[in-house]
């Protein structure tokens, strides 16, 4: 064949991306003249972009600072040219769904924007009418349909990327009787369905003039061109096309009575060339690959020469090959990867193709052949490997395999190239550069220990020893019975979730049905042998038929339980144990094996946690009595920072029926419940139940967090569970799968709480289609640091009124009282309350100061549960000290006599003469509180003053010295949490009345620091022996976060000034410009407002978060998110 039939022009374009300039916009396409500048807030010549096409005449530039634009309709005067001048990452014209993005005007240019939500119908991103502008470097996203409009239009369209549409499927770009210039665009228009086109030219009515070009462009769809009848060959060249489904076909050509050259192309998949009707094409140099059609007509003349068709169903239909026609395997340098530029040894090569066709296809050579290397892939008896056998891989590529034991089985080990790499289900050779084996072995997995049930009061609740309760280990019933020995269950399963940010990867663990928990504590980072005879379920009741039923079950307790972190259980003089409730269920578990995690809600890397588990129950009347506790105890013990953790208690409430139950929330209750949809439940009939979950506190221990309830509420049927780690973690995050927040439908207002109206009332957002529902109860954001922990403790409360609304209020109400006695609060029980020493100073000795407790009538001393006494809301009973009952002052009625750590006293009481304590707790399952007053005399810590507000960094710490004691060394210690909890800063400090104290980087309004004596211990560094002096309270602030070292960018300030009188300004920094989030919340954790920031790139800003006129007086917290990171401040609204 002749050389000059055709010559493909030499170009080199990368599938995978378009790097584009604005040399172009910036340079010669516009006459020079005027710029003008948009800046929205303020500073230039325009706020808006249609302010600043006021201004414009014909040879001026606009010039728009980066930003969102709320603008539409936005019309280009003649010769102007309008440019995003930090591109189109950075500034957006978001027309709202409100009109046209542009309209555009002769010789005009738009550029450098992305250009989103133009609608509805018949409105679009660029519309040119009898207009010819050019369209340069944009993208556009999630417009209705029609994202360009070219009618009788000379328009250059280039550089541009088009995404998905928002509406009806339609064409990207529409051209009617133009003659425009596409080139070098990218368009994603693949659609299952065949009704997206990534472009359609046509002519419909009178003929055109002049020849439209389609050049250069990466496809991702179909291009139809019909009707054309003008004289000039439309050409289409040099595009790679790639359509993912079997129907669509890449040009689709109807009815063409005038010339269409379509050259050097190369086509991907889909069904290749259509030709329908009377149509006129020449197709030379094509490559058409993989396809259910390479090249089909109905008609017409079509002239074919040197195209490859290679790897179709069906190669022709309806046409025959053309002379130099061939098929053969293009080689491409990496299809996988989307490169299709060629190998040096391709047939579609210059000077290799058959009989010197020159280039075939749209791409030029770029590589050498590919050398490859084998990977030998094979499992053992109970299981399988994926892929298996003799696997090809490319040299310098990565290949991974997934090791899938049977029902039954476990990876038992996994051997690279005969070197073991442990019971991995997951392998990955990277950059391969030679031959290689791997080999899995699997074993039977020994049959898990035996679950125990929480069974003293009307509730029976089965508890299993991973992270799964209230869930039959056989799924063959639900896992939670009521009324107990009743038969009929409320919940099927719940579990545990947990989620964090680890080194940048979202990590969760998951016990929902299959439980990615295993039984045992960690070693060194790792989990303990899940087998070990001690790692089970231990149950310990308060009073046993005889002691030695008791002593043998507190025996098993103290010896399997105890050195795993169980609490300390001591025999009460009346023989009963000091547990929490009547009985009590104990187990410790992990999440650090691997292999555990499949579920397909988690499926990621292990946080590296363990847990120790508590549940309890009282044998009690009224709402303990319909109440199951569960307190876990989540430490860090691996080696990374937990950042942005959230812990949540799943449920699959079926209630009764599983098919006809409804879910709702009470934010400010922190519960979650489930109730039936009618009167006529096939277990419970017509009065069916209504069953909670009530987060009653979560806080990090020993740390500055404030202790929080629930910060969302979500809800899924059966069928919607989530399939990947990143749903499962937006779940947590109150967000639906996809990522996207949630619109409470009657208030138009973002929310975190699915179904937060009132089903009694009748009111507000609710649950209207019963189902088999899922819901999940989220708490956080938490930091967990290595060996901190994080406490939460929720409770199952069940309400069983007269139907189905009496039920959820009955539930209502047993929740507050639940809440209450958690509290300490709201108590209706008087005790008296006798403190010795009675006055706590210098000269005071002992470890201990002594309560004792006498009841008023019909209570009595050996009802009182010692696990919930507190002194001042924080001390419990030393659980190393005797507790005794006996009448100690004479009266006639048993005391309990109980001690509390000295130091621990000291530092949670003020100095006075005459200083109130509290101590409350329960008492036969009902609330106590009692009172009494001390003596405290100690020094003052002068240094910081009350109120004064501190920052990070140095500060000094001043107190007075006393006279008349020999103190040479002092200990420091600091709290932000008003003294709930104490942390020692430093020791063996001189008693100098002074000292430098380095304050760390919080926020907070409830700082203390205190001074006390102290001694060195071997095992916690020191022991506190008294205190010294303690401060008034103090605040920290006001840089609340910034991120490590190397992202000092990233930073949240509060809100300025704090308390605010007008509104919520709130300044932070964004290390750049990628999706970042600002958030109000009130103190409930309800989301009132949410903001789009990154758009102002890195660097510092301030914003207005909601307005004063909105907002009731308050206190309120501020969220930074960016990057999987976020930061949270504190601000105060006042009237």
């Amino acid at each position: 064949m002749s050389d000059h039939l055709f010559r493909p022009q030499v170009r080199c374009v990368l599938v995978a991306a378009m790097t584009l300039g604005f040399a172009l916009v910036f340079g010669a396409t516009a006459a020079r003249g005027a710029v003008w500048y948009v800046r929205p807030g303020g500073g230039g010549d325009a706020t808006t972009i249609q302010g600043g096409l006021a201004l414009a005449q014909s040879g001026d530039m606009v010039r728009v600072a980066a930003g969102t634009y709320m603008e539409h309709d936005l019309q280009l005067p003649p010769g102007v040219t309008l440019v995003g001048e930090s591109g189109r990452d950075s500034t957006v014209i978001d027309a709202q769904d409100l009109g046209h993005g542009v309209i555009g005007a002769d010789s005009a240019v738009v550029s450098g924007f992305t250009i989103e939500h133009a609608g509805p119908l018949n409105r679009h991103a660029v519309y040119c009418y009898q207009t010819s502008p050019a369209v340069l470097y944009n993208r556009f996203v999630d417009n209705f349909e029609r994202t360009i409009v070219l009618y009788r239009s000379t328009s250059e369209v280039a550089g541009n990327e088009f995404f998905t549409f928002a509406g009806a499927p339609s064409s990207h770009v529409t051209s009617a009787q133009s003659t425009p210039w596409i080139h070098d665009n990218v368009f994603h228009a693949d659609d299952p369905n065949g009704n997206i086109s990534a472009i359609e030219i046509s002519d419909v009515g009178p003929g055109g003039i002049g020849a439209a070009r389609v050049e250069n462009n990466v496809i991702h769809g179909r291009t139809f061109i019909s009707d054309l009848t003008r004289t000039d060959t439309t050409r289409v060249t040099g595009n790679v096309c790639i359509v993912q489904n079997g129907f669509s076909e890449v040009f689709n050509i109807a009815f063409n009575p005038s010339p269409l050259l379509i050259r050097n192309n190369t086509m991907v998949g889909g069904s290749g060339v259509f030709l329908q009707g009377n149509s006129k094409a020449v197709l030379l140099g094509n490559i058409v690959v993989d396809g259910r059609y390479g090249i089909q007509a109905s008609g017409g003349e079509i002239v074919l020469d040197c195209n490859d068709v290679f790897h179709c169903e069906t190669g022709y239909s309806g046409v025959s090959p053309g002379p130099h026609d061939f098929s053969a395997n293009p080689l491409f340098c990496s299809a996988a990867t989307g490169n299709y530029q060629l190998q040096n040894t391709s047939p579609c090569a210059p000077g290799l193709t058959p009989d010197d066709c020159g280039l075939v296809g749209a791409l030029q050579v770029a590589c050498a052949p590919t050398i490859t290397f084998t990977i030998t892939a094979s499992a053992g008896q109970g299981g399988t490997i994926t892929p298996s056998g003799v696997v090809q891989v490319s040299s310098g590529a990565d290949q991974s395999f997934i090791m899938t034991p049977d029902p039954g089985y476990h990876v038992a080990d996994v051997l690279v190239d005969s070197a073991s790499v442990g019971g991995v289900t997951d392998y990955t050779f990277h950059n391969v550069d030679g031959n290689h084996t791997i080999a899995a072995s699997f074993e039977l997995t020994p049959p898990p220990p035996p679950p125990a049930a929480l069974e003293v009061n009307r509730i029976r609740m089965a508890v299993s020893p991973g992270g799964s309760f209230a869930s039959d280990p056989t799924f063959s019933t639900g896992g939670l019975e009521f009324p107990r020995g009743s038969g009929k269950t409320v919940v099927f399963a719940s579990g545990l979730w947990l989620g964090a940010v680890v080194n940048d990867s979202t990590q969760v663990t998951v016990a929902e049905y299959s439980d990615e928990f295993r039984p045992g504590a960690m070693l060194n980072g790792g989990p303990d042998d899940p087998n070990r005879p001690e790692y089970r379920v231990y149950r310990l009741d308060r009073q046993y038929a005889s002691g030695a039923a008791r002593d043998s079950a507190l025996a098993a307790y103290n010896a399997g339980a105890v050195p795993h972190g169980a609490p300390a259980v001591s025999v009460l003089t009346n023989g009963k144990l000091d547990i929490p409730g009547d009985e009590m269920l104990w187990h410790v578990y992990n999440d650090a094996d691997p292999t555990w995690h499949t579920n397909p809600a988690g499926h990621s890397q292990p946080l590296g946690v363990e847990i120790q588990q508590t549940a309890y129950a009282f044998n009690r009347s009224g709402a303990l009595d319909n109440t199951a506790f569960l307190k876990f105890r989540i430490i860090n013990n691996g080696t990374n920072l937990l950042r942005d953790m959230y812990a949540a208690l799943w449920s699959d409430p079926d209630l009764g029926g599983f098919a006809d139950d409804l879910v709702g929330c009470d934010s400010t209750r922190s519960l979650g419940y489930c109730y039936n949809g009618t009167n006529n439940d096939p277990v419970y009939g017509s009065a069916p139940p209504a069953v909670g979950y009530d987060l009653l506190r979560v806080v990090k221990t020993g740390g500055s967090d404030l202790a929080r309830g629930a910060t969302s509420f979500m809800q899924y049927l059966n069928g919607g569970d989530p399939q990947t780690p990143t749903q499962s973690y937006n779940f947590l995050l109150g967000r639906l799968a996809d990522g996207s927040a949630i619109t409470n439908p009657i208030t138009s207002q973002l929310t975190t709480y699915f179904y937060s109206g009132d089903p009694v009332a009748g009111t507000g957002w609710l649950d209207s289609n019963p189902g088999d529902r899922r819901f999940l109860l989220p708490s956080g954001p938490f930091t967990l640091a290595p060996a901190e922990t994080l406490e939460l403790v929720g409770a199952i409360v069940i309400g069983d009124g007269t139907d189905r609304l009496s039920s959820i209020a009955k539930l209502r109400n047993f929740d507050d009282q639940v809440q209450q006695l958690f509290d300490g609060t709201g108590c209706g029980v008087a005790m008296t309350v006798t403190l010795s020493p009675r006055t706590l100073n210098l000269r005071a000795r002992g470890r201990w100061v002594t309560g004792y407790l006498e009841p008023s009538a019909p209570w009595a001393a050996d009802q009182i549960d010692v696990p919930s006494i507190r002194l001042n809301g924080t001390v419990p009973v030393d659980p190393a000290a005797p507790v005794t009952i006996g009448d100690f002052n004479g009266n006639g009625v048993a005391d309990l006599a109980v001690k509390f750590d000295r130091t621990a006293v000291e530092l949670a009481v003020t100095a006075g003469v005459a200083v109130p304590v509290v101590v409350t707790g329960t008492v036969a399952g009902q609330c106590f509180t009692g009172t009494d007053t001390i003596r405290v005399q100690r020094a003052a810590v002068t240094a910081p003053l009350p109120g004064s507000l501190v920052f990070p960094g140095k500060t000094t710490v001043r107190w007075e010295v006393p006279a008349g004691f020999e103190i040479e060394s002092v200990a420091l210690l600091s709290s932000f949490d008003d003294g709930a909890s104490w942390r020692i800063v430093a020791g063996g400090l001189p008693n100098s009345g002074s000292c430098q104290w380095t304050v760390p980087d919080v926020i907070t309004d409830r700082a203390r620091v205190a001074i006390a004596l102290a001694r060195p211990s071997n095992a916690s560094g020191y022991s506190l022996d008294q205190v010294l002096g303690v401060s008034g309270r103090f605040s920290v602030g006001q840089v609340t976060g910034i991120a490590p070292a190397e992202e000092v960018a990233f930073a949240l300030r509060g809100a300025t000034p704090n308390p605010a009188q007008h509104e919520l300004r709130v300044s932070f920094s964004l290390k750049d410009s990628k999706a970042a989030t600002l958030e109000l919340f009130d103190v409930s954790g309800r989301r009132l407002a949410v903001r789009r920031v990154e758009a102002m790139g890195a660097g510092w800003h301030t914003v207005t978060l909601g307005e004063r006129g909105a907002l009731p007086a308050g206190l309120y917290m501020i969220r930074l998110t960016q990057d999987g990171r976020s930061l949270v401040t504190r601000a105060a609204v006042v009237r």
